[in-house]
């Protein structure tokens, strides 16, 4: 039986389309873990060419002027790059993450040379750990989705590199989260809203215990 799907939106007005994956109460509200129906996608940029780890590209401004060039590499995949709610997503026929570059050797891996949006792999040397990448200010606002994913301090949390491009000279990687992207949310008649620090900080054991939980089913 398929999940049930609820629609979130941001204080921007952008909205995103997520299963329900799991629910709880506490103190009479109830609490939702959501999943993104569509794939998580993160930018990421090259300082210069001299730079291994890339920078998370966290700034909407930034986003918005690199957006349609991302957009049109996407295209050239079959992929649609939408700004939907709390994070950018693609629609449209992935390869697959997982199972893509097992059994190869680090020279096969691509070697980045290609600035023509070429989808690629991510190699062993591109993992980073979730601290990082991420913080829980993005922008100014507090943001429950990452601290989320972080369940346990040495996890790491794993990218594969989708494409790479480039914009007014400098390099940008498209990356999806090998990691679920769960969202906890509070339903209010049955509408997710997200939720703020210090309510996020109230319910995180029993969130973090459900996600561990889910995680330890699904082999993760």
């Amino acid at each position: 039986m398929d999940a049930p799907t609820v629609i979130l939106t941001d204080d921007q007005g952008r909205s995103l389309l997520c299963s329900v994956e799991h629910t709880l109460s506490l103190d009479g509200h109830s609490y939702a873990l959501l999943l993104p129906v569509h794939t998580p996608v993160d930018l990421f940029t090259w300082e210069d060419e001299d730079t291994d780890t890339p920078d998370l590209v966290q700034d909407e401004t930034e986003i918005a002027e690199i957006f349609s060039t991302a957009q049109a590499v996407m295209e050239e995949h079959n992929l649609t790059l939408k700004w939907t709610a709390i994070t950018l997503t693609v629609e449209g026929e992935l390869p697959d993450l997982e199972d893509e570059g097992e059994g190869e050797d680090d020279e096969d891996d691509w070697d980045g040379e290609s600035d023509d949006g070429a989808v690629g792999n991510l190699n062993n040397g591109d993992r980073l750990t979730s601290d990082d990448l991420y913080d829980n200010d993005v922008n100014g606002q507090y943001d429950p989705t990452m601290a989320a994913e972080d369940t346990e301090d040495d996890e790491v949390e794993e990218f594969q590199l989708l494409a790479r491009f480039y914009h007014e000279e400098r390099e940008y990687g498209v990356y999806v989260p090998l990691n679920p992207f769960f969202i906890p949310v509070r339903l209010v008649q049955g509408q997710p809203q997200l939720l703020n620090a210090t309510e996020f900080e109230r319910i995180e054991p029993l969130l973090s215990a459900t996600l561990e939980e889910d995680l330890d089913s699904e082999g993760y």
